[in-house]
């Protein structure tokens, strides 16, 4: 029962396990902080994401927009987009319209503009009701053939609504996934450079044990240590170098005391 409580501890005390562990709240924090800010996101600045929305629709109905056999304008809108307009007639919505004002094409039978049209050089965004829907609605120049129109495009608030709850729960999968991810990435690589970085320390701790007395005068090599960890050598070292001379002097008080001593012995002993 004592050894996992033993295997956490071995860990909190090594530098791997230490880096390991501020690497996993990091992650885990970001993540957090992620989940977060994408929910302040969606709550305080959704009208910003409708009006991208919206510009993006515009820019869309643009690159679509050709002259049909008659010479008039007309918009070819690949089938997954033209699906979504025919069947979410009443939530998604677009009007083209020239420099006077006139609808040239319409997602739908009426042809009255989206929104009150007045001549500007930046997108106009608006709210409006209708028919009892809620619309978020914008005005967008553009130039089409040389020509000056603009393009109005309309999105039901209950349309962004259900595309908002439809992205939130795949924005917190994926971040849930790649937090996963990065968390096991990070720890194989983190516990193999960890231990590639000390495998010199390894070393030197081999070289300091073989260390004793009938070897005080040999030195831990410092070349090819991490930065982090050659002062620490160089201090022991200086250690080595100041108990060296205390082990000489000891030697030579023990020489000159024996020494001394000879006489008197020789005295005694006659």
């Amino acid at each position: 029962m004592r050894w996992p409580g033993n295997k956490v501890g071995a860990m909190r005390r090594s530098l791997a396990g230490r880096l390991l562990s501020g690497i996993l709240l990091a992650v885990g924090g970001t993540a957090v902080g992620f989940s977060l800010l994408f929910q302040w996101i969606v709550l305080n600045n959704s009208s910003l994401m409708v009006q991208d929305g919206l510009i993006g629709q515009a820019e869309e109905i643009l690159d679509n927009l050709g002259t049909g056999a008659d010479g008039k304008p007309q918009v070819r809108m690949h089938e997954p987009m033209q699906t979504g307009y025919d069947a979410f007639h009443r939530n998604l919505k677009y009007r083209v319209l020239d420099a006077h004002g006139a609808v040239l094409v319409s997602s739908e039978q009426d042809d009255r503009p989206l929104m009150e049209f007045a001549a500007a050089d930046d997108a106009r965004f608006s709210h409006t009701d209708d028919g009892g829907v809620a619309l978020s609605v914008a005005t967008i120049p553009a130039s089409h053939e040389g020509r000056r129109i603009y393009i109005q495009t309309g999105r039901s608030d209950r349309f962004a609504d259900l595309a908002i709850e439809a992205i939130t729960p795949a924005v917190f999968q994926s971040a849930a996934l790649v937090t996963v991810l990065a968390v096991l990435s990070l720890s194989v690589v983190l516990v193999w450079l960890t231990r590639r970085a000390l495998r010199p320390v390894r070393a030197i701790s081999i070289e300091a044990s073989r260390i004793s007395a009938d070897s005080i005068e040999r030195r831990l090599p410092t070349a090819g240590l991490p930065e982090e960890v050659a002062p620490l050598v160089q201090a022991f070292n200086a250690a080595l170098d100041r108990v060296q001379q205390g082990y000489r002097s000891q030697q030579r008080f023990i020489a000159n005391a024996s020494h001394e001593l000879k006489t008197p012995l020789a005295v005694l002993r006659a």
